[in-house]
Formats: C-alpha cells, structure tokens, sequence
C-alpha cells in the first residue's frame, strides 16, 4: 500500500511541476447561479431545485481548517448533533438519528456502518468541491435510508490546467492520561492531507490522501445527576430505593469516553474520454483505521489489564461507470460500484463486535431532456453480505440481503414560472426465508414510493416549494439477525427476521429569497414527518434482553429558518435556526438512548481584509444546543468503592439535559494566493458539560490548533 501511495504521487507531481494556479480564498455571499445535482440526479440551479437544498462549498471549509466531516457539518447546519454512544459517534438531524439520513459520495452510499453510523474520518476534507445538503425525503432517486435528509459529497475534479493542495493541522491534546491508561491514549491530534488534479489529452487523474491521529479522552460529570423515578421494575434492581425515588447518581470518575484513531485512507480517480460521446471513470480506495477507546478503569479488577480497547478497521470500493452520450437530449449511464469494510477486535476488553459488510450496487440510468423539461429512469440491483460475529453460529455465517427496484422521475416546466415534479420508485424485496407477516399490511415483498412536488418562481428572486413524498429504509442484517450478549449488562441484544421496512410521508413547504446584488439570502422550512413501522429496541423484561421490532407511529414536525447577509464589504453574517417536536407514540418498553433538542441554532461571521498581498479571514463560528427534557429507560449504576460488583437501578425517570453554546474562532492568513496560514481556537468560553452522558456535549473544554495550507 505504502509504494501505492509512493507512486500516485509521483505521478502527480509530475503532471504539477510548474504549474500554479490562482487559489481563491472567497466567493460570493449568496451563490445564487450555483448548479446542484443531488435533488433531480441531473445539474440544475440552486435557486431552481424542487427541494430546499442546502450547500457547504469548499471555500466554507477552508475558512476554518476545517478536517472533520462532523465539524463542517455541525458548523454550517443547524438541526443536526453528534452524541457520543457507547464506543462512537452517532447523528441526528430533523428529530431522526443517522439510520434515516443517506450519506453519498459522489452518489454512492458508503459501507462499513458502526454503531449506527457511517465513519466519517476517512473523508479527506481537502477533495471536498462541495457537500450538497438535501432536506427531505429522496427515496425514489436514492432508494433505502433516504428518509429525512440526503448528504452528498461532492469531490473535486480534473481540470485543463493542474491543480492541488496539501495541508497539515496540529490541534493541542484533548487531555493528558495517565500511563496507567494505556500506550496509545496520548497519541498526538494531527491531520495530515493532499489532493492532486491533472489532465494529459483525453484522460483525467485525480488522487487524495489523507492522514489522521486523535486521542481519546473523557467526558466527567462535575455534578450528580438527579432522577426521579417513574417506575422501578424491583425485581431486577440491587439498589434501595428512596421513599420519595429520587435519586442522585454519584460522579463516576471514568465518565464517557470519546474514541480517538489512527487513519490512512487514499483515493485514486481516472476519466478517460474514449470518443467524443463516450466517456469512462473509474474510482478505487481504501483505508485502514485502529480505534482508542478508554474503559472503566473500576471494571477491571486484574492489575495486568490495560485500561484501554481498541479496534482496527479496513476498507475498500470501487467503482465503474460509462456515459454514452446520444445527442444532446439522450444520455445512458451505466455503473458498478462495490464498497467493503471490515471490522476486527484485536484488543482485550473491547465491547465492539468483529462484522464484514460488503455492498454490490449495479445500476442502469437513462435520461432524457425534453423541450418541457427532464425525464430520468433508473434500474438498481443491490446485494448486501454481512459476516457478523454476534450469532450463535459465529463469525463464519454470512447473510445476506438483495433488493431490485425501478424508479422514474419527471420534470416539467408547465410555465417560465411553474414547474412540476414527480416520481415513483418500486422495490422488490428479496425475503423468500423469512416470516414478514408481523405488521398487518405491510407483508408485501414490493415497495412503492411516490413523490411529487411544485416549484414555483415569484419573480427572479424568490422561490416557492411545495413536497410531498414518500419514502422506507429496509431493515439493515443487524437488526435482523444480531444476537449478542453485551459483557458489562449481562443483557442480551436480539434480531428478528421478521421485521418490515420502515415507511413515512414526508411534506414540506419552503420559501427561498435571494436579492438580485447576491448580498442577502433567506429561507424558511415548514416540514411534518409521519413514520409507521418504525425500528426500534425494546426491553423485554422477562428475558432480560433488548429486542428490534416495528413500532406503530412516529410524527415529526419542524421548523427551519436560514439567513446570510453581506453586513458591509468583505464582512458577511450567516445565522441558521431549527425547531423539531418528537410526537413519538412508541411502547413504554422502547430502549432509545438518544434524544435530540428540540431547539438548536448556529451563526457565522467572516471578514476579509487585504493588506498588500497578503489576504486575512476573520471568522467566528457558534453553535446552541437546547436544553432537553425525556424520559430515559437506561439501567442506573450506582457504583461504590469498597464493593467491586456495582448496584443496579432498572426503570424509568425523567432526565434532563442543560442547554449550551459553543463558539468557535480561527485567523486565516494567505501570502500570494497559495500559501495559507490558520490559527484556530476551539470552544473558546471553555464549556464542559454539568452531567456526562449520550445525550451530553462531548467536548473536553477550550483547544487550540495550527493548520498549514498550500495550493498548487
């Protein structure tokens, strides 16, 4: 792999070698003439899309240094939040955790999800061109999963001249643990990244690599946690209980742990233009990760055990497509993509299951441009595998599961002003060995999801949408057939092969406004979510263990208001507002552990000075997270010194989580146009979070970081 990588950079260097670019260090406030794709999987205007999108460009990112997906979104994007669960990270956007929210590259979905998520630390934020943020439901065009938001990244592409850039960032340590904790547990937080474009006649190259270290640390209650309780199950709980059953859950010193790595991830990219009408790209990567997490030091009673569990993970795709371009109103696209991650324990006392996941995605696309507008038809194949060690029979039995659907959307222009869309994707399941009949009307092995929209323009300014759709995610091999005994509980965590897809109606109404001197934006969301056979883990009491099964009914209704503005020259404001309300109908056994708040907002500000050749970016950047009040079914510990085995509290309370806000700073600093300089400051009112938990901030208080960039 290390020659791999060698060589591929060599050949790029070569195609660089003299060539510098003019690297642009802003752009306009407002980019109302920016062509999107992820909404009608054909180039379309921002202004123009039958769904509210929203996109970060790479100028966005820069600004901050940013290197974590999870920071570039969490920066520019309200409504979404990133809670620690268990060993790793999970989202949440629109009321909805990431199992509804569809992450793309390129069009493509990535493999290798882990606790729910998909790793997003082997994106290499330097081939970002843009991240295209579509708000609603999009399965008739993306199929599974696709149920609250669509994120598409968007990466860099060949030009006619050479082009690239490197970067290198050192942030200060989250925290320094003690030796005792394990050789790994101060590994510096350094990322280090390059990007290469280049163009030789009629084939294109483009190739990133990225190199990353974070360490891990702890999140630690400065307070105890008061919960009042609204039913203890007495049978199951070691714990005497209160009179009045409050009670104040004393500070644990290991509190949550956030995970840090390692991560090599390259990514090498050919186009090659084999006649004026036929055009062939083909796509590879791969990566390589070892995960830090620290554990409860208390737990381990032998001297010998290091206080630390780690995993490493692997990865691969690759992918195929041919354009054939008829004429300028017919256009065929034929792909195949294959993505692989593998997932293995290599460390004592790590609690994360060894799995193998393997996606095969064959897909015809036709599209048709018509004189009223625009016509797409497409055919996906897709099969799962999934080698999983938590079944009885071991880490050899693999699963798998197969699915064929059709879709079709159209686009027409009824008026300069009115245009219409709508679509209908049909999916056949392959379940042939499976009970499905376990929700009345929802047994079939074929899926229908329709959609229709109303794009309407008032003016050349303002835009006018109306969306109804609908859309399913299928139930993932996991939560089919997962069957694990969980070593700290004592529970058990089961699968049942009867589940049925998830399915919901998604409406939305928005208005965009953008001002003709590009200075001003604004838009506004209204969106209700109506879910049926909803997946989730429920406590079963009797057996002592946490089973998936379909819920009933789930209704979702939120707000959106975004606005960015050009306060003076070389100064603009960019502030982003987001209200959701849970009406979650589900049985009072449910085991959710996350929540999201119901409000959450974000602000930007940037300004730009030029002092003789030499550009500065001044930015600022804050983000809220309200305060939430649920209930919580989590088993309370309640842990003494001087007994080894913890107590045990099972039942419900009322939890509550404080509301905070962070602000974030970073001085930016370029010298002829490719040199770039970024002192950034993290969390700068240094807030830490009153009481640890999943549903808490996980940062570890106010950091500093460095980051060098040049442009070729």
């Amino acid at each position: 792999m290390k020659k791999v990588v060698y060589y591929l950079f060599l050949v790029n260097i070569f195609a660089f070698y003299g060539n510098f670019g003019f690297a642009s260090t802003i752009v306009d406030t407002v980019c109302i003439d920016q062509v999107v794709i992820t909404a009608t999987r054909t180039p379309r205007l921002l202004k123009e899309t039958p769904i509210l999108t929203r996109v970060i460009t790479a100028a966005d990112i820069s600004k901050y240094g940013r290197t974590k997906f999870e920071d570039i979104l969490s920066s520019e994007l309200a409504g979404i939040e990133f809670h620690q669960a268990g060993y790793g990270t999970t989202m949440s956007y629109q009321g909805l955790d990431a199992r509804h929210i569809l992450v793309l590259i390129d069009g493509e979905k990535m493999a290798g999800e882990i606790n729910g998520n998909i790793d997003f630390s082997r994106i290499n934020a330097l081939s970002i061109e843009r991240i295209e943020v579509m708000k609603g439901s999009s399965s008739v065009l993306y199929g599974s999963s696709a149920m609250g938001a669509t994120i598409n990244i968007i990466t860099k592409k060949a030009k006619d001249k050479p082009y690239g850039s490197a970067q290198v960032r050192y942030a200060l340590p989250h925290q320094n643990n003690s030796v005792a904790e394990g050789e790994k547990s101060n590994i510096p937080n350094l990322d280090a990244g390059a990007f290469f474009a280049a163009k030789w006649g009629r084939v294109t190259s483009s190739t990133d690599i990225k190199a990353q270290s974070s360490d891990p640390y702890r999140i630690v209650s400065k307070e105890m946690e008061k919960r009042e309780y609204t039913f203890v199950d007495y049978e199951n709980t070691t714990y005497h209980m209160p009179s009045d059953n409050i009670v104040y859950v004393p500070i644990d010193s290991s509190g949550i742990s956030v995970s840090g790595w390692k991560m090599l991830a390259i990514n090498q990219r050919f186009g090659v233009e084999l006649s004026d009408k036929l055009q062939l790209n083909i796509k590879g990567g791969y990566y390589a990760k070892e995960r830090y997490d620290l554990n409860n030091y208390e737990q381990n009673q032998e001297e010998d055990v290091v206080d630390e569990s780690s995993n490493n993970y692997s990865g691969y795709n690759i992918d195929g497509e041919l354009i054939y371009t008829i004429n300028s109103r017919h256009k065929i696209q034929l792909s195949a993509h294959q993505n692989s991650s593998k997932q293995e324990e290599y460390a004592s006392g790590s609690t994360t299951p060894k799995q193998h996941h393997q996606i095969m995605k064959p897909s015809l696309l036709y599209n048709f441009t018509h004189k009223k507008g625009n016509l797409i038809v497409g055919l996906d194949y897709n099969i799962e595998n999934l080698n999983y060690d938590l079944t009885e029979s071991g880490y050899s039995e693999k699963k798998s599961f197969k699915s064929m659907s059709m879709y079709a959307q159209e686009e027409i222009k009824l008026t300069d002003k009115l245009e219409i869309t709508f679509g209908v994707r049909g999916l056949y399941r392959d379940f042939k060995s499976n009970n499905i009949a376990t929700v009345e009307g929802s047994d079939s092995p074929v899926v229908l999801t329709p959609k229709f929209a109303v794009t309407y323009l008032l003016g050349e300014t303002t835009t006018i949408r109306a969306n109804w759709s609908m859309g399913y995610r299928n139930p993932t091999l996991k939560e089919r057939y997962i069957k694990y005994l969980q070593p700290y509980m004592g529970s058990w965590i089961v699968g049942y092969e009867g589940l049925v897809p998830e399915r919901n109606n998604y409406f939305s109404l928005s208005g965009e406004y953008f001002s003709k001197s590009k200075k001003l934006t604004l838009s506004g969301m209204l969106y209700m979510n109506n879910f049926r056979d909803k997946i989730d883990t429920y406590l079963d009491e009797k057996e002592n263990s946490y089973v998936y099964a379909n819920t009933e009914k789930t209704q979702l209704i939120g707000v959106e208001v975004t606005g960015r503005a050009m306060v003076m020259n070389n100064w603009w404001v960019g502030v982003n507002y987001a209200y959701n309300h849970n009406k979650e109908t589900a049985p009072t056994n449910s085991a959710q552990y996350i929540f999201t708040s119901p409000h959450t907002a974000s602000i930007n500000t940037s300004y730009r000075l030029k002092v003789k050749k030499t550009i500065f970016n001044f930015n600022l950047n804050g983000r809220y997270i309200g305060a939430k009040e649920y209930e919580d079914r989590m088993p309370t510990i309640i842990k003494y010194s001087e007994t080894p085995v913890p107590d045990l509290i099972f039942g419900k309370y009322n939890a509550y989580n404080e509301g905070y806000f962070i602000m974030d700073g970073a001085i930016s600093a370029t010298f002829a146009l490719k040199y770039k300089v970024i002192l950034g400051i993290d969390n700068i009112f240094n807030y830490k979070p009153t009481v640890a938990s999943f549903n808490s901030a996980t940062t570890p208080g106010i950091g500093g970081s460095i980051t060098f960039n040049i442009a070729f």
